[in-house]
């Protein structure tokens, strides 16, 4: 396996709270970005990412229900790795707020799911 240091991949996925929860599905990436991440968030990838890539993929069970990310880091200025960790970790009780938020676009949300994220080798780039 090679060990890319400044650069990752996560996948984000849905785990159910309740049993009456249907995992929601995404059609396009920015559906799965909106429904995984804040609007602040976001931006903290295109701050501190040197490239970022998008896609989304399917679950155990073949639905698109997932959100992978492959990130790259310049090796100069030193850090941006851990700055961008940092500054999601800052916006950690943005991030539960907006889980807990009952919207028109995902209505099933509302304290229904917990959002988790597993590392991945599989780079997107």
């Amino acid at each position: 396996m090679t060990i890319h240091i400044n650069k990752q991949t996560k996948i984000s996925y849905q785990e159910s709270k309740h049993e009456s929860y249907t995992p929601q599905t995404f059609s396009n990436v920015n559906d799965a970005k909106n429904f995984y991440y804040t609007a602040n968030e976001l931006a903290e990838f295109e701050k501190w990412c040197s490239q970022v890539q998008w896609a989304v993929v399917n679950d155990d069970d073949g639905n698109a229900t997932q959100l992978k990310v492959t990130v790259h880091f310049n090796a100069e200025p030193a850090g941006n790795a851990d700055n961008w960790h940092s500054a999601l970790d800052a916006l950690q009780t943005e991030t539960a707020s907006h889980l807990e938020k009952d919207n028109n676009t995902f209505p099933n949300k509302k304290g229904a799911v917990e959002i988790k994220i597993k590392e991945s080798d599989d780079h997107l780039f």
